[in-house]
């Protein structure tokens, strides 16, 4: 192997790394704005619970 032969397989190691790390990167994002999304979401459905909860309070008294 020549030394240019192994420079370029160096260099499409490290382009290889860094696409793997952008691509976990975005797999990451993507993860923790599902989780927002479903926290986001829980706390909507509580207080949307809590509302009515109190609606039907109101209504009975």
């Amino acid at each position: 192997m020549t030394s240019g032969d192994r420079a370029s397989a160096d260099l499409r190691e490290a382009v290889e790394r860094r696409l793997a790390e952008r691509i976990e990167r975005a797999r990451e994002r993507r993860a923790a704005r599902g989780r927002a999304r479903r926290e986001k979401q829980a706390r909507r459905d509580a207080g949307l619970r809590a509302r009515h909860r109190r609606k039907l309070n109101r209504e009975r008294n």
